[in-house]
């Protein structure tokens, strides 16, 4: 009897032994202040993983129909955590203001900042909510905040320029009318944080198409023969483009605070035909 109990168990450690012969079997050690170890087995066709530690799975350590490699480091975190605002639904089905957040190795550009803070701007310019499963703090508004998208959306005057009598002549003056305006106010208008007042200020600047430099500022209004002082002389006929350009810069006051929206312009075009006039000798 007890030879049959041996003899049962030789047989057994032996088909053990044959199993084992036949599965891909591979340990894998990991460093890291404390050991880990990492068991991957897959049968020949390679459609089958294990990895275990500790009953768990560690990912990324181990890869299907191949051998995992001894003392592999493992990688470090991303530096920046970056938070993206991002519109999103709600479980209501309505819009929403949610975030997304990433790790990544470098830090959000500034062109990824400004766009970043136009999305949580106009979302709030559209009073979304934050969306319910988002922790994110929702921050107070300021008056510059709303007051320079505010301004940005204001049509400004945009010049009417002519030169009398539609066209010029080589060699005399042409005289440029501009008929627009150098102040516009706005306001009071409702925003998110009370009325808004607005006054903005241009100055002039012509570009007379003939490759000649720019002129200008000029803080009054181009007017006709004889008083204009918008004045230039062609010395080559042909037909050029004649342009006028208002740069404005905007005073606001919100909430008992101001500023300043610079880089502000309008400007508007028209074609001008320069003649020649030609002496006519009468016998």
């Amino acid at each position: 009897m007890r030879w049959a109990v041996i003899l049962a168990l030789v047989l057994s450690t032996m088909l053990e032994g044959i199993a084992s012969a036949q599965a891909v079997s591979t340990t894998t050690t990991i460093s890291d202040n404390s050991r880990r170890t990492a068991t991957a087995k897959a049968t020949p066709n390679y459609n089958k993983l294990t990895v275990e530690k500790n009953g768990g799975i560690l990912p990324g350590d181990a890869q299907v129909g191949a051998p995992a490699t001894r003392n592999r480091p493992i990688k470090p975190l991303p530096k920046y955590v970056i938070t993206r605002y991002q519109f999103q639904t709600g479980p209501d089905g309505a819009g929403c203001l949610g975030t997304v957040t990433t790790r990544r190795d470098t830090p959000m550009t500034e062109g990824e900042a400004a766009l970043n803070n136009e999305v949580w701007l106009f979302a709030n310019r559209l009073r979304l909510p934050r969306c319910p499963d988002d922790e994110g703090a929702v921050r107070e508004l300021t008056p510059a905040e709303v007051a320079e998208p505010f301004v940005r959306t204001i049509p400004m005057p945009t010049p009417r320029p002519r030169i009398p009598p539609g066209h010029a002549i080589t060699g005399l003056p042409a005289y440029l009318e501009t008929r627009g305006t150098l102040s516009h106010r706005v306001g009071p208008e409702p925003t998110e944080l009370g009325p808004i007042e607005v006054h903005a200020t241009g100055a002039y600047y012509v570009d007379w198409g003939d490759g000649t430099p720019e002129e200008g500022p000029f803080s009054f209004e181009g007017e006709p023969y004889p008083t204009g002082r918008m004045v230039h002389t062609y010395r080559d006929t042909g037909t050029y483009t004649v342009t006028v350009r208002v740069a404005w810069s905007a005073d606001w006051r919100l909430g008992g605070d101001s500023g300043t929206v610079p880089g502000l312009r309008t400007e508007a075009s028209i074609p001008l035909e320069v003649r020649q006039l030609q002496a006519v000798r009468l016998r």
